[in-house]
């Protein structure tokens, strides 16, 4: 459904947008020759993209047929003949010409591709993406030094115990002591 709106989109802005480039207005239809087999091929395409279903059942009889209600399978097909419907009679006649279509609220909708990309930047990025990802590098920047002070603790924990433990009975006798008080601090509380 996407691609059949930004073919009508393309369809549109052929037929009543004016050209982006100075190739683009020196641009004239082709001949007969090249534009007929086109054709064809675009109204084959449009019909048997109904069919696929039997053709997949001929190839394989096994594949698994997913399938939606008719009137949606068909609405692509009917929202490109709606834009074909729209801007042949308007291109043929020149008819074009005569419309100032820049004023008109649906040509500036097709014209900034539906506004999704203002969507996107403003909306989505702006204010959802944006904010989660300061908060996700906050919470990762305190994480990372959460545990960079819990390491350096206990390497200043372990040099703390070396500088103890130099086989001087003394400093064995205060650790038993402070061992035994920080039992009886904890079982008195």
């Amino acid at each position: 459904m996407t691609t059949t709106i930004y073919t009508f989109r393309f369809f549109f802005l052929a037929a009543l947008g004016e050209p982006r480039s100075e190739l683009a207005s020196k641009a004239r239809d082709p001949s007969k020759i090249v534009l007929i087999p086109l054709v064809i091929l675009a109204g084959i395409s449009l019909i048997m993209g109904q069919f696929q279903s039997e053709f997949y059942n001929f190839v394989y009889a096994g594949t698994i047929k997913l399938t939606v209600p008719y009137i949606i399978s068909l609405s692509p097909t009917m929202m490109v003949l709606l834009g074909l419907i729209i801007t042949i009679p308007l291109y043929a006649t020149n008819g074009w010409k005569s419309i100032d279509v820049t004023k008109n609220r649906i040509y500036c909708i097709v014209k900034n591709k539906y506004y999704l990309d203002r969507l996107f930047t403003n909306d989505l990025a702006e204010r959802g993406i944006m904010p989660m990802a300061y908060g996700f590098s906050t919470f990762e920047s305190y994480f990372s030094k959460s545990v960079e002070n819990l390491g350096s603790g206990i390497m200043k924990l372990g040099s703390l115990f070396r500088r103890l433990q130099n086989g001087i009975v003394e400093y064995y006798f205060v650790v038993i002591i402070m061992g035994i008080s920080i039992v009886f601090l904890i079982i008195e509380l």
